[in-house]
């Protein structure tokens, strides 16, 4: 199960790495 934190912290790292 995919946490709302989990799905922000992915979607950071993804906006991070460009």
């Amino acid at each position: 199960m995919v946490t709302h934190a989990s799905l922000k912290s992915y979607e950071e790292r993804t906006l991070n790495t460009g």
